[in-house]
């Protein structure tokens, strides 16, 4: 199977729950939830997909913000990132 068809089968199942704030402040720690995405789709999908997500993002409640994974071929899948409290805790799923 490859990625492209591993992230297509998967959109919209794959959800978790992060705690991403950065210590001391009311952002995101983007980088974190970058890894964070990364590692979980790894394990769901296989290795090979990249996660980007926007820098600067305030924790707030009921936020959300999208990311973007590309798979190795270069075939993109947006991230949803729900934010569930304004302490970096967050939920994420991949649209198609």
């Amino acid at each position: 199977m490859t990625a492209a068809t591993r992230l297509s089968t998967l959109a919209a199942l794959a959800l978790a729950t992060l705690g991403i704030a950065a210590c001391g402040t009311t952002t995101i720690n983007t980088d974190k939830a970058e890894s964070e995405i990364t590692k979980q789709l790894d394990e769901q999908v296989g290795k090979g997909a990249k996660v980007s997500c926007p820098d600067d993002i305030e924790a707030k409640k009921g936020d959300t913000f999208n990311c973007t994974a590309t798979d190795p071929d270069g075939n993109k899948a947006t991230i949803v990132v729900t934010q569930k409290d304004d302490e970096g805790n967050v939920s994420w799923e991949l649209k198609q």
